[in-house]
C-alpha cells in the first residue's frame, strides 16, 4: 500500500478568519505551522473546493483517507471544528467534529474506506465549520492510502 498527502489547490468561500482567498489557502496548504488562520468571528466557515491531484494513484484501488487539521483553540481554550466531506456530486460521505485545546496538535477524522475512487478523491470538497469558541487552522491535509495494479 503506498501513501500521498493531499493538499488544499482552491478555497470556494471562507468567512470570519482573519484572511481570505489566496492568501487564507496560502497559509493552510504550506507545510509550515509557522502561518495560519485564525477565526476573527463567532460564525466561520472554510470551504475547500479542490485538493491537488495525483497520478500516483490513478487506476489504483483507493483503500482509506484521513481528514487531518492541525490547529489549537483561541480565545477560550477549547474549541470544535466541523469537518464535512462531500464526493464530487455534492454527497455527504463523512461528517465528525474534530476537538482542539490550547496547544497546537494535529488532529485527524476517522479513517473512511469504503466508497472510494480516483474519482471521487480528485473532485472531492471540504467543508470546515469552527463552533464559536475561536480556533487556529495551521494546516488542512489528507492522506489518502491506496494499492497500485499490479500488472
Amino acid at each position: 500500500m503506498s501513501s500521498i498527502i493531499l493538499r488544499p489547490e482552491a478555497v470556494s468561500s471562507s468567512s470570519g478568519f482573519n484572511a481570505s482567498g489566496a492568501t487564507l489557502l496560502n497559509r493552510i496548504n504550506d507545510n509550515n505551522t509557522g502561518t495560519s488562520v485564525i477565526q476573527n468571528n463567532t460564525s466561520a466557515a472554510i470551504a475547500i473546493s479542490d485538493f491537488e491531484n495525483s497520478s500516483n494513484y490513478a487506476g489504483a484501488t483507493i483503500d482509506s483517507l484521513v481528514i487531518s487539521i492541525i490547529g489549537k483553540a483561541g480565545r477560550a481554550g477549547a474549541a470544535q471544528v466541523g469537518c464535512e466531506l462531500l464526493n464530487p456530486d455534492e454527497e455527504s460521505i463523512q461528517e465528525q467534529t474534530l476537538s482542539f485545546g490550547g496547544s497546537t496538535s494535529q488532529q485527524n477524522c476517522s479513517t473512511l474506506s469504503s466508497g472510494l475512487t480516483p474519482t471521487i478523491i480528485d473532485g472531492m470538497i471540504l467543508q470546515l465549520t469552527p463552533n464559536t469558541q475561536g480556533v487556529t487552522i495551521f494546516e488542512v491535509f489528507i492522506t489518502v492510502n491506496f494499492t497500485v495494479a499490479s500488472g
